[in-house]
């Protein structure tokens, strides 16, 4: 059977998704560290979510990084990725979860994602992450009412961070933010969009403007509320890579090669990965 992946690094292999992950449950859209393969990944579930690159100059770049494998880097101009209509489940409970790198002289008036529906101002989901004033503001609903919450982002620039937005939706009685695994910011109300909403990666669809200047990787949609304690895993570095599971590959002959793809979660058997010809 395939194994988990364990906390030593990225999967520098191809890999299934581990089901019975806690991290599985709800996930709706999921892009992962392994460069354009990961458009694919959600292949087998219920609902395909797997986002489309614009084309025409647009397109976000797949960078090569130490810490998490390959990442999606917005040049902060015209880099995005559009979502579509109504294909995310954000009528009630959600979490969206990814990892982010903004510099501070990077800093602008820009939404690491964006969408709204009917309404502009109360149909929102969107996170400015951050905006020009060092908050990341996370938008869920109206955001004059109870759709709104921020923190103080400035001692997370220059540097990998890992961001969780959860809100419990329309009439629900929390919203959050966590940085790097712990609450940074959380009210005892919640609010949502009223219907189908136009997402995009990258920038808000809001006259397709405040595009994001920045590195983001593992970027995940949940139609639930994950709570404190399934953040923190997702940042932990003994957990993180849960959701992931290697395939399966022959033994190696070196007792060296053999060290090192065990290091890498990558152990004896069939060649059992969820794509193909790679």
């Amino acid at each position: 059977m395939p194994r988990p992946i364990p906390h030593f690094g990225w999967p520098t292999v191809s890999f299934e998704i581990n089901r019975e992950s806690p991290q599985a449950r709800g996930i709706q859209a999921w892009w992962p560290p392994l460069g354009s393969r990961g458009q694919r990944v959600l292949r087998g579930f219920a609902r395909k979510i797997n986002g489309a690159f614009p084309g025409g100059g647009n397109d976000p770049t797949w960078t090569s990084d130490a810490v998490h494998g390959s990442v999606l880097t917005y040049d902060g101009g015209s880099d995005y990725i559009p979502m579509g209509t109504g294909r995310l489940d954000m009528s009630g409970a959600i979490t969206i979860a990814f990892w982010n790198y903004v510099a501070a002289a990077d800093v602008q008036q820009s939404s690491a994602f964006g969408g709204f529906g009917t309404d502009s101002n109360f149909d929102r989901c969107q996170a400015h992450a951050p905006w020009i004033d060092n908050s990341l503001y996370w938008d869920y609903g109206d955001i004059f009412g109870n759709g709104r919450i921020s923190a103080a982002y400035a001692v997370y620039l220059d540097k990998w961070t890992h961001v969780a937005l959860v809100s419990e939706g329309i009439g629900g009685a929390f919203k959050a933010i966590y940085l790097d695994g712990l609450l940074a910011a959380s009210a005892g109300n919640s609010d949502g969009p009223s219907g189908p909403v136009v997402f995009d990666m990258g920038r808000a669809v809001l006259f397709a403007t405040e595009y994001h200047i920045a590195s983001m990787g593992d970027f995940r949609v949940y139609n639930r509320r994950l709570v404190g304690t399934e953040v923190w895993r997702l940042y932990a570095p003994e957990t993180r890579w849960d959701l992931y599971e290697t395939p399966m590959v022959p033994r190696a002959r070196s007792p060296v090669v053999a060290a090192f793809l065990a290091e890498r979660g990558v152990y004896r058997g069939a060649w059992r990965g969820i794509y193909r010809g790679m």
